[in-house]
This record gives C-alpha cells, structure tokens and sequence, in this order.
C-alpha cells in the first residue's frame, strides 16, 4: 500500500508507491507536490516505476498540509491517470526555519528567525501609461518574483554559520519557514551579499546575526547532486553480500528501506 513517512527534523518525505497502488503497464510516475504552491518533486519528473517507486523529497514546507500526488505514464509516455494522494505536515516551530542548496540536500540546517524577517515583499512589474484622448490608461506587465526580501537570521554555533556561509554561497538557495510570515513556504532565492554581524564573540558566544536580503528566483530543475543515501552506506551496514541478501527481499525491499 501506497505510504509516507514524515522527518520533522530535518524535514522530509519518504513516498512509496507498491506496484499494486499504480495503474497496470506504468512505466513511469511524476510527482507533484502541493502546499501554497504546486511543484514537481525534484526527482519525481519521469521517475522509473516498473513494479513500484520510492522518492524522498528533502524540500517539503514545513508548517502546512502537503499532498503529493503520483500521475502514471506507460512506456510511450501515455497518461494512465493519478493516484491517490499521499498527504501530511511537517510540524515546525515559528520562529526557527530551515535553510539548505536544494541539490545537497545534507547541507540542512536550522536558523533562528530575527524579528524582521520577512517583513517587506516587493515586487515590482512594469507599468506603461498613455494618454488616450482625455484618458490616462496603463499597460501592466505581470507582477515580478520578491525582491530584497528581509532574511535576518541567527546561528548559534560556529560549525552552522560555516555551514551556512558555504550554503549562501550557492547559486539557488532554498528557505523553508512555516506561517505566519507570508513568504513562499518554498522560497528560492539568490543572496549577493552575505553581513555577518559577530556580536557576541567578546562574551565568549558562539551566535552570529546574519543581516542579509535576497531575490526571489525560479527552483532549480536539476536532480539531487548529492545524495543522502549512497552505496557505502549500505556498505557500511551489511559488510557482506548476503548480510544485506538476508536483510531484503528484493531490491525495491532496499530502497524503501536503506540503512538508518
């Protein structure tokens, strides 16, 4: 039976499709995520589905309800209709966010949410206007992605403002904070200048401000660079082959369930 399984920390989605839950001939599934918005899950775009598929999806909202939906296609990339939806939350406290490069999906970690985060979204369209006769009408273009978003956040150790400053430094980064600060549950955005403001260092801290702002972008298409689960991990947990022959059935029996 179709499930999912929810990791509040870091957050996740673990998806399973057995092959009795997809229609008959299904060779491959797309998964669509949707929250404030709906989004194919990274990896879930033509996913191979031959007798069942597994997806994790590290980009899950936090905060809100989520419902993943699973449209079959045969071998000839003809529809075979959806699924029943997999649907849950990832609990998550307000004032704490999660920040990572959506490609390495391990490079997670959790912020502290200053005051003003989020607290001004611009957005900014092209506006032309003429004068038609006595009339002044307007040509409106359509409405821009934020701008100069407010992401004044804290870490509190040194090893996560490391860990931070590389994940700033990446092309797309992906900001995940739950209600009630009206951002995008997912935001992508691009930061061009990093301020730390060290404040506490002289008491003997270890908590950096982070006084930033970014611009809203487009997620990324890319598959996950950098997996979380690898061979070596299974490796490592069955250091013979028939330690792990023992442990699965099959292998969709490994995938479903890799070494914790």
């Amino acid at each position: 039976m179709a499930s999912i399984t929810l990791t509040d920390s870091p957050p996740s989605a673990h998806l399973v499709w057995e092959s009795a839950d997809l229609p008959a001939g299904t060779h491959s599934i797309r998964v669509t995520r949707t929250a404030d918005r709906a989004f194919v899950v990274r990896g879930g775009s033509a996913l191979f589905a031959d007798g069942g598929a597994v997806l994790d999806d590290y980009e899950i909202p936090v905060g809100v309800a989520v419902s993943y939906v699973a449209e079959a296609f045969d071998s000839d990339g003809v529809s075979l209709g959806t699924v029943d939806a997999l649907s849950g939350s990832v609990a998550s406290d307000p004032s704490k966010g999660w920040v990572s490069d959506p490609t390495d999906p391990s490079s997670v970690i959790q912020v502290e949410l200053k005051g003003d985060f989020g607290s001004q979204l611009t957005r900014v369209r092209q506006v032309q206007t003429y004068q038609v006769g006595d009339r002044l009408v307007s040509l409106l273009g359509a409405r821009g992605k934020l701008t100069q978003v407010p992401l004044r956040m804290q870490t509190k150790t040194l090893a996560d403002a490391d860990a931070l400053d590389a994940i700033l430094g990446q092309s797309v980064v992906l900001i995940r904070v739950p209600p009630p600060v009206r951002v995008p549950r997912n935001l992508y955005v691009v930061v061009a200048t990093t301020n730390e403001l060290d404040q506490n260092v002289q008491y003997g801290q270890s908590w950096v401000i982070w006084d930033i702002t970014g611009d809203e972008i487009d997620a990324t298409t890319l598959d996950i660079l950098v997996p979380v689960v690898t061979y070596q991990d299974y490796m490592d947990a069955f250091p013979l082959y028939s330690d792990a022959m023992a442990a699965y059935a099959t292998y969709f029996d490994a995938i479903k369930n890799p070494p914790v």
